[in-house]
């Protein structure tokens, strides 16, 4: 979003019964949500994709950073690791991302924010059917925090989630992607 099309406040909808909700209030505390906790399954869930090691050269070089992240043991298994990443790459895949989202969801926590305080269906999700409040942030507070990544969620068309690269060592820019990218079904 370029900063001329930002709006001025954003949305916090809230609900009277969590005891971390009304702390914004009377604490001037905001409440970082683990993912695990969301309404949505698949939330901060784009995966570095393991079918892109289409190579033994890619897949070794993956199996060597897997050792140095301590997902492998010893740097023994790496070549027996890459046949098997290039022979069965879904196995691996699942146990992949089973490991780095329990990770994610167990250190990132993640404010969601709304651009407007007149959603229907945002007062019943999130404030209790109507009974909760909704608390305005001003965008450019928000911004001076400097300390967590922001910016608006994207809904790709069709559900083309990007593809992500195991390969890379953490790039901020797909630690965006990956914590700003929801299916369209969820645009409200």
């Amino acid at each position: 979003m370029q900063k001329r099309d930002a709006p001025i406040i954003l949305y916090k909808y809230r609900n009277w019964v969590e005891e971390h909700h009304k702390n914004v209030l009377f604490k001037n505390e905001l409440y970082f949500t683990s993912p695990h906790e969301f309404n949505d399954p698949f939330d901060c869930r784009i995966a570095q994709n393991l079918s892109l090691l289409d190579t033994i050269e890619k897949a070794r070089d993956f199996a060597v950073k897997c050792s140095k992240e301590y997902i492998l043991e010893n740097e023994n298994q790496i070549e027996e690791f890459a046949e098997k990443l290039l022979n069965n790459p879904f196995e691996i895949q699942k146990k992949y991302d089973d490991l780095n989202f329990k990770g994610k969801s167990d250190y990132y926590g993640v404010l969601s924010l709304s651009k407007t305080w007149k959603s229907i269906l945002m007062w019943s999700h999130y404030a209790k059917c109507h009974e909760g409040f909704c608390i305005g942030l001003w965008l450019d507070k928000i911004h001076n925090l400097n300390k967590f990544s922001h910016g608006p969620v994207e809904y790709p068309v069709h559900d083309n989630f990007p593809r992500l690269s195991p390969l890379n060592d953490f790039d901020p820019k797909d630690f965006f992607i990956e914590s700003h990218t929801k299916s369209k079904e969820w645009m409200y």
